[in-house]
């Protein structure tokens, strides 16, 4: 199960696992993304994998956009 989906206006869904950069390279993670991927595919949505460097990048992103 995915750590968060969304589901934007337009009617577009992400899906995100979220998890510690030093976990993206296991292999029984990659095998559980490439499934969950093909998944998401079949059903028109985007999978992306989130790290604490992914979120950070968002944050400033974010703080950029509201001043």
């Amino acid at each position: 199960i995915p750590d968060l989906r969304i589901n934007y206006i337009d009617e577009t869904v992400d899906i995100w696992e979220i998890k510690p950069a030093n976990q993206t390279q296991y292999e029984k993670n990659k095998a559980k993304w490439a499934a969950m991927n093909e998944y998401a595919t079949k059903h028109g949505w985007r999978f992306t994998v989130i790290t604490e460097v992914g979120i950070g990048k968002l944050k400033s992103k974010i703080k950029k956009q509201v001043k």
